[in-house]
């Protein structure tokens, strides 16, 4: 019974859609791959489709994210980020909670970022 349990939590959170939020409206019409959300995340590039954002982590999804998107464990993810703190600029993207994205988002159009759940009142962007 136990096993049915773990087996059934397992399979829930293995299918969990992670979805793209913003408030801008012409990110919504456009599909974003793996890959260029990956080069956003990393800070490898400002702009999805010509278009700049700025992105923003969402604390309570961000392991599920980065292993799911980025394909970086939370520990090869502090390793690059120490790499490039150190050799460069740039740094790790702001981690806020839920509400604090929404109002962050909603202030700026150039904001972007990711949660399990649809967020009222921002628009979703497709992961291709």
């Amino acid at each position: 019974m136990k096993f049915l349990l773990l087996l059934l939590l397992f399979s829930s959170l293995a299918f969990s859609q992670i979805k793209i939020i913003s408030n801008n409206s012409k990110l919504n019409s456009i599909t974003i791959t793996k890959k260029e959300l990956a080069n956003l995340y990393l800070r490898k590039t400002d702009k999805i489709k010509g278009i700049r954002v700025v992105p923003l982590d969402n604390k309570s999804n961000f392991e599920e994210f980065y292993n799911k998107i980025v394909n970086k464990s939370k520990k090869e993810l502090r390793a690059y980020w120490a790499r490039e703190m150190y050799k460069s600029e740039r740094v790790p993207p702001k981690k806020l909670s839920i509400q604090e994205l929404k109002g962050m988002i909603k202030s700026n159009k150039n904001y972007i970022s990711y949660s399990s759940s649809d967020v009222s009142g921002l628009l979703s962007i497709s992961i291709k």
